[in-house]
C-alpha cells in the first residue's frame, strides 16, 4: 500500500500488503480488482479476484489509518464480487456497487459503526439479469452517482448515470446522461 502525505506531497510505503490471503497468511495472494472505501479512521477493501485461481470473493479487510496495519475483522459481503465495480459512500457507510459477471447488479453496504455488511438493493439494469461494471463513482453525504461503464450481455457500453440515495438504499437512473457511451470509467 502506498501512502501520499498531503502536506508534503510525498509517497511512502504504508503497509507491506493487504492482510492475510484466502489460503494463508501471505499478504500477496495475487489479488487484483479490489474495491475500496473509507471511514474517518479506517480504509476498507472488498471483492476482487484473489488466490491462485483468481476467483471471486466476498472477503473484506480493513486498514487502521492510525497504525497502518491490516485486519481481516471477520465481516464478509453478502455475495462474491469479481472486480470492476465501484464504491460510493459517505461518513456512515460504503456501497460496493456492481461487478463483472452475469447478474451482479447488487449493492453491498458496509456500515462503518458496526462493521456489518448487508445487501442494500440492486442497481437498475437492462436486462434485469444483467450486470453493471466499469462505472465511475462519486458521492457526497446524501447520495452517490455511478456514471457510464458497461453491462452484460455485452460488452454493452452505456451513457446512463445511476443515483443511489443513502437514506433509503435505493438506486434509480436519472434523466441526465453523458453525451456518449463510455465502457471503462473510474472516479473518486
Amino acid at each position: 500500500v502506498r501512502k501520499l502525505t498531503y502536506a508534503t506531497e510525498v509517497f511512502s510505503t504504508a503497509s507491506p500488503g493487504y492482510g492475510p490471503g484466502p489460503a494463508g497468511p501471505s499478504p500477496n495472494q495475487g489479488a487484483y480488482g479490489l474495491m475500496g472505501a473509507a471511514s474517518s479512521t479506517n480504509g476498507y477493501i472488498a471483492g476482487g479476484r484473489v488466490g491462485p485461481s483468481l476467483g471471486a470473493n466476498n472477503r473484506t479487510r480493513k486498514m487502521s489509518f492510525a497504525s497502518e496495519t491490516w485486519d481481516t475483522f471477520g465481516t464478509q459481503m453478502t455475495s462474491n464480487m469479481l472486480n470492476m465495480g465501484d464504491v460510493i459512500g459517505n461518513q456512515d457507510a460504503g456501497y460496493w456497487c456492481g461487478s463483472y459477471s452475469g447478474g451482479m447488479s447488487r449493492m453491498h453496504k458496509l456500515t462503518y459503526s458496526t462493521e456489518t455488511a448487508s445487501t442494500a438493493g440492486n442497481l437498475p439494469v437492462t436486462p434485469s439479469s444483467g450486470s453493471r461494471y466499469n462505472s465511475a463513482g462519486v458521492s457526497n453525504a446524501t447520495q452517490g452517482y455511478l456514471a457510464t461503464g458497461q453491462g452484460t450481455p455485452g460488452p454493452n457500453p452505456t451513457s446512463k448515470i445511476q443515483k443511489v440515495t443513502f437514506a433509503t438504499d435505493t438506486a434509480v437512473v436519472i434523466p441526465s446522461q453523458f453525451p456518449v457511451s463510455i465502457t471503462n470509467a473510474h472516479g473518486t
